[in-house]
């Protein structure tokens, strides 16, 4: 079939879908090519005859297309894929084109509506008086969905292409693109449509990034399920080139898989001490009436069988530890291999950390983990595993291909469920067999939103499948008893008496200290050593955390008496423990090392980790405008030396370093995961002593932007996924710093410092990346701002809108407006107003504070939810540093634009706009009729208490359901007035007014 033909009805489809979403979002800009300028309202009658003469386009396209099939020339699959969507789309095109009709027909008939006024309306305010506002959003979802499974078909079909011509989609996109400017017989619609989509295979811009980007969520969301051919992957007969593009799509979908922390708390897990836990792996004891202490381990991974090894014990009994040596054990490893014989092993590890990020005490982690492990070792297995992302990384030319967004939790089931399957069946086409073992250490550590039952469920489901073999490791709580108490298990703190004994032993032995007591008291040395490992019951942790109690009591001088009293003054609960090591710090020790942990806190709250020199350059000794590119590797060692010795004398312990070996990546963390839970339990009497003045936020904020701006820190190539996470993250936790003026004095500093890091590193990307040297440094073009750069990969602006206004870049007190952190706009407006001014090009600052303000709505993204009277608070400071000329610019826009006329964020648009308005009035600049100004009524305001009337307005705002019809308006106009009114006397109490430019002042009406 001709290629043309099926391009010319989807570009119909999609001239109805943009017709309808655009007169439904912006009427007058629809038709504004279409009218004279002095045509201020249309017909309804028109609006529905353009539906309909654009519908039955379509349609016609349709029927003429499957005329031309042919019986003799069978369609080829993705050409019957194609097809078939298009169908559908023009049924559904056809089906939204008669409910519009009648609703017209409604609205002559029975409520006597013939035109609506371009001015102040689009056909969507028509359409509310017949439908709900959650019909209008539903049908807007419809026609986008539409647009972008139109999108999705065209994209296949020149997948299909490419592939029977045997080329790239590079390459593809190159010659089509030169073909199609090359014709004459089409029509513009097909030409233009046709060109979009092959600039789609390439985004090279921006805007084409962004919705390659949006094509790519809308897969993922939809579950969009490829066609078969388009999930194979070539044999070993085929063209080496396409298997080496293969390998490189395998290679990026598996290391997608990776999060920063997937290796943390496997790092964090301590080896075990010398010849401990190796009885594990020999044959097992007996009780005195003949049963085995605990189940063969080395039996268990021989067996034919998949029951699930369980190792169960306390808080603290070493359960990791012991994991962690069974998974490097060779003797383990040599048992797995003789049980899947002459197939591949493939074994994958997994340690939950519940004090560590969410990612890592997460479902979703722990599937990413596992998949990530067995990929690399089976890559081949990817198309089957992920046959939706693989499909998705054919459609887009390599050079330039978007990247993709997070993982779905429902994607990851199925790909390890898939996983499981191939494991029993093996990959057929590419006669390869193998077997899967997962060892998964604390089961317990998932977080409480993470539900343990479903995670028992999900194991024992993978157990069902013969060749898979888990072992996983839990404390002994009722969900795990009763999932496994009829599985192979060992009871941990029961057997490790003889191991904590050695490890007594061995720590005593290396003290002299206790070797010079001991020659002199040798009962007293056997019976402190006896002592302590009969009170630690089992548990490891306890021992770890006592013996450096009585090391360091040894080495300084204390007698065996002395420390046998230490001893015996210690409780045997870990818990109580942990609270008498904390009380023995001294006061001053303990309003630091709460204001360690309170560090801790915050990071794991925003995802971020703790690093070692985050913590160490935050604090107020390092300046925040340090050159720290001049620090050698042995100054940061120094540094990270000196917050270990900090670390262990403010927390006595319970905070230490984890060094990997590598500067960069040592972190702070918890002594143990139980350190983090006894803190959480106590936390309102630790956090008592951190002090009032203490700003864990800022300095987290100062010691993480001055570790990204030293070199090496972020990575040439970063995913701009994990990258705007980051820099999200790092924006709430800017957002959160107190308004104090010496907190937003260095705030300010620090932010700014961000904003030169970030730049510099887009700098350093956009140098090295491909075709960087094509062009000279003269000729190249100027960078937007980063943060324009970023909204191809997540959208915190309407940004159609604004680029239609000329609005394309943005800089970054701009970008600290729409993401609401006030503090650093109104010092840096107070310090420097001249930054309100900015190129024609630059986002309005006024506009952007107005954008950040609406945090109803799901396209802004706001780094912490404002009151009401934050957002407007901003806006009245914004204002009288803006031209009356730009103000009056914005509020004619904020009159047009569809991002203003939807009803998230009303009240807070309404008063916003009032407030514009007036401003505009006493400059003298319009009239109270003018367009986009809400009118206030000509009642006088009563002066009521201002607080007051804010409290019971936010209150309104934030905790009612929207309320339909004619009640709802009035409810808003109400809000207005009250909330113009309210700002103007909480301006002017004592006679201050609102400060609108230098020496002049407005008061509200009555007012001396």
């Amino acid at each position: 079939m001709e290629p043309l033909s099926i391009l010319s009805v989807a570009a119909a489809v999609v001239q109805f879908l943009d017709f309808a979403s655009g007169v439904l979002a912006d009427t007058r800009e629809t038709y504004k090519s279409h009218l004279d300028g002095s045509q201020s309202d249309i017909k309804l009658s028109k609006i529905a005859s353009d539906f309909a003469i654009i519908t039955h386009t379509a349609s016609s396209k349709m029927a003429e297309l499957v005329r031309q099939e042919d019986p003799d020339h069978p369609l080829k699959d993705y050409e019957k894929n194609t097809i078939s969507i298009l169908k559908g789309l023009c049924r559904d095109a056809r089906d939204i084109n008669r409910e519009l009709q009648q609703t017209v027909r409604t609205l002559d008939e029975r409520d006597n509506i013939r035109r609506i006024k371009l001015a102040a309306e689009s056909f969507a305010a028509a359409l509310k008086r017949a439908w709900s506002v959650d019909k209008i959003r539903k049908l807007e979802h419809r026609l986008d969905e539409n647009r972008k499974q139109t999108t999705m078909a065209m994209l296949v079909l020149s997948w299909g292409q490419a592939e029977n011509t045997r080329v790239t989609m590079k390459q593809f996109a190159i010659d089509q693109a030169t073909l199609i400017e090359g014709l004459r017989n089409i029509d513009n619609t097909t030409k233009t449509y046709g060109q979009q989509i092959l600039q789609l295979i390439r985004p090279q811009t921006n805007v084409k990034m962004q919705e390659a980007r949006g094509i790519l969520e809308y897969a993922i969301e939809s579950r969009w399920a490829p066609m078969h051919s388009m999930t194979t992957a070539t044999t070993q007969t085929e063209h080496a080139g396409i298997r080496l593009r293969e390998r490189r799509l395998a290679e990026m979908i598996s290391d997608s898989l990776v999060f920063e922390t997937i290796s943390h708390r496997e790092d964090t897990v301590p080896i075990a001490y010398s010849d401990t836990f190796r009885w594990a792996l020999e044959r097992p004891k007996h009780a005195p009436n003949g049963s085995p202490l605990w189940a063969d381990l080395c039996e268990w991974a021989i067996d034919p069988s998949s029951s699930i090894y369980w190792v169960y014990g306390k808080a603290g009994a070493g359960k990791s530890t012991l994991v962690k040596f069974l998974s490097q054990d060779t003797r383990l490893k040599e048992s797995l291999q003789q049980w899947a014989g002459s197939s591949n092993l493939v074994l994958a590890s997994y340690y939950s950390w519940n004090a560590g990020g969410t990612l890592q005490k997460s479902h979703k982690d722990l599937l990413q983990a596992i998949l990530h492990r067995c990929l690399k070792m089976l890559p081949q297995l990817v198309p089957k595993l992920f046959p939706n992302r693989w499909a998705l990384a054919q459609l887009f030319s390599p050079d330039s291909r978007p990247a993709f967004p997070d993982w779905q939790l429902w994607e990851l089931l199925a790909g390890f469920r898939t996983l499981l399957s191939l494991a029993d069946d093996g990959l057929q086409e590419a006669g390869l067999l193998f077997k899967v073992g997962l060892i998964i250490d604390g089961l317990d550590e998932f977080s409480d939103e993470e539900d343990h039952g479903i995670l028992v469920e999900l194991l024992q489901e993978a157990a069902t499948h013969k060749n898979v073999k888990i072992l996983a490791s839990s404390r002994p709580w009722n969900v795990f008893r009763d999932a496994f108490h009829r599985s192979p298990s060992l009871w941990l703190e029961k057997l490790t008496q003889t191991d904590i004994e050695g490890y007594v032993h061995g720590q005593l032995e290396k003290s002299p200290g206790f070797s010079e007591q001991r020659n002199l008291h040798a009962e007293q040395a056997e019976k402190l050593m006896n002592d302590i490992v009969q009170k630690a019951q089992g548990v490891f942790l306890w021992v770890a955390v006592v013996m450096r109690t009585i090391l360091v009591r040894l080495q300084e001088g204390d007698r065996l008496s002395d420390c046998q009293t230490t001893l015996d003054s210690l409780p045997k609960d870990i818990n109580q423990l942990f609270l008498a090591i904390w009380k023995r710090a001294s006061s001053l020790n303990n309003v630091e090392g709460a204001q360690y942990f309170r560090l801790l806190d915050i990071c794991q709250r925003h995802d971020l980790v703790p690093y070692c020199l985050t913590v160490f350059l935050g604090d107020n000794d390092v300046p925040s405008e340090s050159n720290l590119a001049i620090l050698e590797e042995s100054g940061l060692a120094s540094a990270i030396a000196s917050l270990s010795r900090r670390l262990n004398s403010r927390t006595r312990g319970l905070l230490e370093i984890r060094d990997t070996g590598n500067i960069w990546d040592s972190r702070v963390d918890y002594m143990h995961r139980t350190v983090k839970e006894w803190v959480a339990g106590n936390w309102d009497s630790i956090m008592s002593l951190a002090g009032p003045e203490f700003d864990a936020h800022l300095w987290i904020l100062k010691g993480e932007t001055l570790r990204a701006s030293m070199p090496g820190n972020l990575p040439l190539r970063y995913d701009p996924e994990t990258l705007w996470n980051y820099y999200q993250e790092l924006f709430s936790v800017a957002a959160h710093v107190r308004d104090r003026p010496d907190s937003v004095e260095v705030l300010v500093q620090v932010l700014d410092k961000l904003d030169s890091t970030i730049t510099a590193y887009f700098e350093l990307e956009e140098r090295f990346a491909p075709g960087a040297h094509s062009e000279s440094e003269s000729k190249r073009p100027v960078q937007p701002h980063w943060s324009v750069l970023m909204a191809q990969h997540k959208v915190w602006l309407p940004m159609p809108g604004l680029r239609s206004r000329g609005w394309e870049n943005n800089d970054f007190v701009r970008l600290m407006a729409q993401v609401s952190i006030p503090q650093y706009v109104r010092h840096k407006l107070l310090h420097d107003p001249s930054v309100a001014e900015a190129s024609p090009s630059v986002i309005p600052l006024l506009l952007s504070t107005i954008i950040g303000g609406c945090q109803e709505n799901p396209q802004v993204w706001s780094a912490k939810p404002r009151s009401m009277s934050e957002r407007l608070d901003l806006v009245n400071f914004v204002l009288p540093c803006v031209s009356p000329e730009e103000a009056q610019k914005i509020l004619t826009y904020m009159g047009e634009d569809s991002f203003f006329m939807r009803s998230w964020d009303s009240v807070f648009i309404a008063t916003a706009k009032h407030i514009i308005g007036d401003h505009l009035r006493l400059e003298g600049l319009i009239d109270r009729d003018s367009r986009g100004i809400p009118d206030s009524g000509n009642s006088p305001l009563i002066e009521v208490d201002s607080l007051t009337v804010v409290n019971s307005t936010v209150a309104s705002s934030a905790n009612e359901p929207s309320i339909k019809g004619s009640k709802r308006s009035t409810q808003g106009r109400t809000s207005v007035r009250q909330w113009t009114k309210t700002l103007f006397f909480r301006h002017n109490k004592a006679g201050v007014g609102i400060l609108t430019k230098p020496g002049i002042r407005i008061f509200p009406t009555g007012s001396t």
